[in-house]
């Protein structure tokens, strides 16, 4: 009987996947090489690979009310092979976490003070978010290092790929044979269900909403030069990075509300003011379904198809990997306005979740 997990151990199921994926990619990388420097993330792998791992021992001392410290921001030549065995030991320690909480519904809230020593308050809900999807924000910049090393992922460290890999659902001989054939992993290993959650997922989307708004508001002076100028990062510029969050947005709300749908690519120079607007709609429509036919259809089978046969997921499966999708190619994107001078918004969950405490916004 296939297993149901709540949100939050779904998402560490995620997270222990991926990063597994990611330290196998750092497999016998020099010395140099980690410490390497580029215009992105913290500046080099290890210092990168190293804040992630900071950042989930500081959270997880700031769930469970230990004393404060600073945040520590030298890696002082940390293996990697010590940085793995910290983030397992810290995702051990916050699975027990999780299912301690669970019959509060993860609602406490929890006291803290950020590395400045300003206190706050927050839903512990909130702040798990908030851990996941900073991982996934710099894990996207930890892969782009691992590109000039030639160590490259078919696909990606995407939510939906790993479902593929450990799926509640199984996919036809052509499919598999198609995604093997492409590099993906392919049932693996037993998937579980995810409890639904519609008020976390429709926060999410709402948080997707507000963290590329400020994107696109700091880009309301960039010149079409800089937009379309070709970073050689993700699918190349600032624009086209844009346009590929919207195109599969576009993609799965027109799967999700219409039934199947292919992919249809957005005009390479939409202008921006017409970007912003298209995609406050699709957000609107995708919030529209999770409030109208998410309960009765969100473990409902999808067949999408990518040019190849079909692919079989859940919807929910869909809407967890847009989230998530759109932060990986926010972290790119930010990393290009950052290479154009231009004013960097600041798109950490946790800011949004000051901003939009869950009660009042519920």
């Amino acid at each position: 009987m296939i297993q149901t997990h709540s949100l939050f151990i779904a998402l560490e199921d995620y997270r222990d996947w991926s990063m597994a994926k990611l330290f196998a990619m750092c497999e016998g990388l020099s010395d140099d090489s980690l410490d390497a420097t580029k215009e992105m993330g913290f500046g080099s792998l290890r210092s990168t690979l190293f804040h992630m791992f900071v950042a989930e021992q500081v959270w997880m001392d700031r769930l469970t009310s230990r004393p404060w410290i600073p945040f520590p921001t030298n890696p002082n030549g940390i293996s990697v092979e010590k940085i793995k065995a910290g983030f397992e030991s810290i995702g051990n320690e916050r699975r027990e976490l999780i299912v301690m909480e669970a019959d509060s519904r993860w609602q406490r809230v929890v006291e803290y003070r950020d590395s400045r020593g300003n206190a706050y308050q927050n839903e512990l809900g909130d702040l798990l978010i908030h851990v996941v999807n900073h991982r996934v924000y710099h894990q996207s910049q930890a892969l782009r290092f691992l590109k000039a090393y030639d160590r490259k992922l078919a696909g990606g460290l995407d939510y939906v790929f790993y479902k593929l890999a450990y799926p509640t659902i199984s996919q036809s001989c052509e499919a598999k044979k198609a995604l093997r054939e492409y590099g993906l992993e392919v049932e693996v290993g037993e998937g579980a269900l995810v409890a639904w959650d519609p008020t976390r997922i429709e926060r999410m989307f709402a948080y997707d909403r507000w963290a590329m708004e400020k994107v696109l508001m700091n880009l309301n002076e960039a010149s079409n030069e800089t937009l379309d100028r070709d970073f050689g990062i993700g699918v190349g510029g600032i624009r086209k990075s844009i346009l590929h969050v919207l195109d599969a947005m576009r993609f799965w709300a027109r799967n999700l509300v219409d039934g199947p749908a292919a992919w249809d690519q957005s005009p390479a120079d939409l202008p921006m003011d017409l970007i912003r607007k298209t995609f406050l709609v699709v957000n609107e429509s995708l919030v529209d379904w999770i409030r109208s036919d998410g309960d009765r259809r969100v473990d409902d089978p999808i067949a999408v198809s990518f040019g190849g046969p079909p692919v079989s997921l859940r919807l929910y499966d869909a809407l967890v990997t847009l989230i998530f999708h759109g932060t990986h190619h926010r972290a790119q994107i930010i990393n290009m306005m950052r290479r154009s001078d231009l004013a960097l918004p600041t798109c950490d969950f946790v800011v949004f979740a000051r901003e939009r405490q869950s009660r009042d916004w519920e």
